[in-house]
Formats: C-alpha cells, sequence, structure tokens
C-alpha cells in the first residue's frame, strides 16, 4: 500500500464501537489499528491479512531509525489485545483479538498483520449501523480515551444525546485501571481531558453532565453537535502522519512504558 494519509476513511460498524477494550490498545496501537482499519474498502473481499510497508509503520510509532526489537515488542503487544463484542446475528457475543499475528518480510519490507476471522465481519458489514470518520482525528489524538469518546459520539451523533452507566463507560473506552475506579481519578484523567481535545481538533463538539445517586456519581449524559465552521480547530496536514509523536525520543519514552 502506499503512504498512509489522514484523509483515508475509517469505517467501523456499530457493534465494534460499543465493544468493552479488556485490555485497552496504547495511543501507538490505537494508531495502527485505525490506519490498518483504514486501508479496508468495502470492495475488497478478503481482508483476513492486511499489508503495511515498514516505513509508514514507522511514521506511526514514531521513529526515524529502523529498531527490530522495538517493533517487535509493539507487535508482539498488539497481537495480545482483547476486545469483548457483541455478534451481529445474536446476543452472544465473544472475546476475541485485534490482530492474530504479525509477520516482517525483511526483503519487501513489509509487516503484514492476520485479522481473525471472527472480527473481519465488523470492517465490512454495516448494514446494523456504522461509524464513519476521517482517519486524521485519530491519528492527531494525544489519547486513546479521545478516540473511543469521540467514536462513541459520532454514533450517537444523529440523537445529539446519549448516556452511559459510568462502569460502562469506563469499559467501553478501556479505562480499567484501579486509580480509575475513583471518579475524580477519571473525570481528572480520562473524560475531561477527552472531551476537550474532542473539541479542539474534530468536527464535533460534545458536552457532559454527571448523573448522580446522591452524591455520587453514577453515570455520564454526553450532547453532541457539528462543530462551529466559523470557529477554527487545530490544523492537521495530510502529509503529516503524526504531529505528537515526531521525535525518536519521546517514542522510546512510550516504548519503553508500554513494556
Amino acid at each position: 500500500m502506499g503512504k498512509i494519509k489522514g484523509s483515508f476513511q475509517v469505517n467501523q460498524n456499530n457493534f465494534l464501537i460499543e465493544a468493552k477494550h479488556n485490555t485497552p490498545l496504547t495511543l501507538i496501537e490505537t494508531r495502527i489499528i485505525k490506519s490498518l482499519v483504514s486501508t479496508i474498502q468495502p470492495s475488497m473481499e478478503d481482508i483476513s491479512c492486511i499489508r503495511l510497508n515498514l516505513k509508514d509503520f514507522m511514521e506511526l510509532i514514531g521513529m526515524k531509525n529502523t529498531n527490530q526489537t522495538h517493533i517487535k515488542r509493539i507487535c508482539a503487544n498488539l497481537s495480545e489485545k482483547r476486545i469483548d463484542v457483541q455478534r451481529m446475528d445474536s446476543e452472544d457475543w465473544i472475546v476475541t483479538r485485534w490482530v492474530a499475528e504479525v509477520r516482517y518480510l525483511s526483503r519487501e519490507k513489509i509487516l503484514e498483520f492476520d485479522i481473525p476471522r471472527s472480527t473481519q465481519g465488523y470492517f465490512k458489514d454495516f448494514s446494523k449501523g456504522y461509524v464513519h470518520y476521517e482517519l486524521k482525528y485519530a491519528l492527531m489524538a494525544k489519547s486513546v480515551y479521545t478516540v473511543r469518546i469521540y467514536e462513541l459520539s459520532k454514533k450517537w451523533f444523529k440523537l445529539k444525546s446519549f448516556e452511559y452507566e459510568l462502569d460502562e463507560l469506563r469499559k467501553k473506552i478501556g479505562a480499567i485501571g484501579k486509580s480509575y475506579d475513583i471518579y475524580g481519578n477519571f473525570k481528572a484523567k480520562a473524560l475531561k481531558p477527552a472531551i476537550d481535545e474532542i473539541n479542539e481538533i474534530t468536527d464535533i463538539k460534545i458536552d457532559y453532565k454527571e448523573i448522580k445517586d446522591g452524591k455520587k456519581v453514577v453515570a455520564i449524559k454526553f450532547s453532541v453537535k457539528p462543530r462551529n465552521t466559523s470557529i477554527k480547530r487545530k490544523k492537521y496536514s495530510p502529509d503529516t502522519v503524526l504531529p505528537p509523536l515526531n521525535k525518536e525520543k519521546e517514542a522510546d519514552e512510550i516504548i519503553k512504558n508500554m513494556f
């Protein structure tokens, strides 16, 4: 495939948007997955294997020089990430992985990502609703929570508002660390920064209201509307894949913290 550009589109059906992230993706992994998804076209009959050239992969992880050890670690970690998603034909559910296997072809300088059979339909079958957005918003985000709340907001966009119980919301966006059991931490480190960033860089504007049972916050109600086009949002160059991760030192620090 050619150079990944922010003008590519991400299409995911609503079941995948509503999936619970049991082992949450990191920011780098989110960029990889969304970039892979953006290369899938409805006309493609076989999406069991998606190829990504090494140069594009290195841009996604913010590195200029090839480091096989780091690349292997990122791929190994990505292949272990799982989601809990409802089946499209019943009330049953499955726990599956984003990627089943990753292979590096040294001569062609290509990475091959095998997509599990149980997951492939979620990227092609849009008969029961889907979310469609520009890849650039996922690439510009500095937080995985920004991407997940943005995707949920796009799903409910036409209804202008939506609500999730607090525990359900945490699971859907992958904020499942013990520290997030304390609402103040969840609000300060995940919810509010994600909303602020969505309003800064994307095509929508969202707000939220805390739903309380007595003094305890038990749910979050979101309101969503189109962004006011008269207000300038953060610019994005389609030839610049990852503004936040364009330094090797910064990428190395992130990778070091992943493992």
